[in-house]
């Protein structure tokens, strides 16, 4: 008797042990984590979009459910308005459309997605998805946008962003899927551009500054070269203004030597007469 207990005991233990192993086991549907970009400037916007994958069509998908948590002393706050979704607010997923419900207030009795920006856990928030038929192939799931602070820290940041969900299909159920996202935060472009244009405007000066010494030299350069050109001319004109001078001085003794010359021959000539004269008397 206490042999047929024991072999039943063990035979009800070997069943939970199947029976969740074939719970964990049974999906290997998995989610995957698409980014719109990876680098950032303090202010940008990045939209995070969750995927299912490796969807078995015997395995209709029912209902995902997990967590987000993300760094806030890089991205602001999300709330229910960061899930994209369109003006009648709502999202499609696959082949169902389905209403983006707040957790604050639930309108929707049937299928919906769930937003929770308060769970009672350590969680930043958490998404809760509920399917009318079920999803047979693989699709995209939820997009929500992540704001970057405009005083981010700048640099690469590791684990940004964190998901924690599990999918389920019917009683089955994944094990929980974990995705990190990393980013790259960088100045914002008007800082960048107002450094780049403070640092042209210092290059700037610094060549003004040269130029303006290499022009200043030229400039001394060219006026002492200038001032020794005309100084140079000065004193060739003012040789020339003696020159001038002194032929001038000399112009008279030159009219001297013309008057003085015609004088001379007459006196030579009438010397001969008076010689001829007295010759001829003393004949």
């Amino acid at each position: 008797m206490k042999n047929k207990t024991k072999l039943i005991i063990l035979q009800v233990f070997i069943a939970i042990i199947l029976i969740s192993t074939s719970v964990y086991a049974a999906i290997d549907t998995t989610i995957g984590v698409k980014v719109s970009k990876s680098i950032l400037y303090r202010g940008d916007t990045v939209e995070v979009t969750l995927s299912l994958s490796d969807v078995k069509s015997d395995k209709k998908i029912t209902n995902v459910e997990g967590y987000i948590n993300y760094d806030k002393d890089v991205l602001e706050t999300i709330t229910y308005d960061s899930i994209v979704k369109d003006e009648n607010k709502k999202v499609t997923i696959g082949d169902e459309t389905l209403p983006v419900e707040d957790a604050s207030n639930v309108q929707s009795s049937s299928a919906f997605v769930l937003f929770n920006g308060s769970p009672e856990s350590d969680n930043d928030a958490k998404i809760l998805i509920d399917f009318n038929n079920g999803l047979t192939k693989d699709s995209d799931l939820i997009t929500i946008k992540f704001k970057v602070k405009s005083n981010a820290s700048i640099g690469d940041v590791e684990d940004a962003i964190k998901y924690s969900f599990v999918v389920k299909s019917n009683e089955e159920k994944t094990e929980e899927i974990t995705k990190n996202v990393n980013l790259t935060v960088k100045e914002t472009i008007k800082d960048e551009n107002k450094n780049e244009t403070k640092n042209e405007t210092k290059n700037e000066s610094k060549l003004e500054d040269t130029v303006g010494k290499v022009d200043n030299k030229n400039v001394n350069k060219n006026t002492n070269k200038n001032t020794n050109t005309n100084t140079k001319n000065n004193a060739v004109n003012n040789t020339n203004t003696t020159d001038n001078s002194v032929s001038g001085t000399k112009l008279p003794a030159t009219g001297a030597k013309i008057f003085i010359i015609p004088a001379i021959v007459l006196i030579a000539l009438a010397y001969i007469s008076y010689n001829r004269y007295i010759r001829m008397r003393g004949i």
